[in-house]
């Protein structure tokens, strides 16, 4: 069993952009670079979290507001950015709980249900 990543689309006020993103089941919260969040405009809360990674280390960083697109599946989410992240991008468990993203681990793949209504 493999990593699962995927090219998302993020947007922000200034801008709309690709990125490789990693999947983390395992990662209670996602989490952004902070030059990405500063480039693509995310709104930022002024708030910070705590959250578990995959590897059970604590993380923190400030919840930052944006749209993202996942298999067609538009959604608002919140993540948190920091810097050093390693990743540009992690999509956590609660973004994929949101989305109804379901991961298959041993294909290296996943689906979208996309909970919220298409407009």
């Amino acid at each position: 069993m493999g990593e699962i990543r995927d090219t998302i689309v993020v947007s922000g006020s200034k801008k709309t952009d690709s990125v490789s993103a990693l999947f983390d089941s395992a990662a209670t919260f996602g989490s952004i670079d902070d030059k990405l969040t500063d480039e693509l405009g995310l709104y930022r809360t002024g708030q910070r979290v705590k959250y578990k990674i995959a590897d059970g280390s604590i993380m923190e960083g400030e919840i930052v507001v944006g749209m993202v697109e996942i298999k067609g599946c538009r959604f608002p989410t919140m993540i948190a950015s920091r810097s050093n992240n390693g990743e540009k991008l992690v999509i956590g468990h609660l973004t994929m709980q949101t989305m109804g993203i379901q991961l298959d681990p041993q294909n290296e793949t996943y689906t979208v249900r996309c909970n919220i209504p298409k407009l």
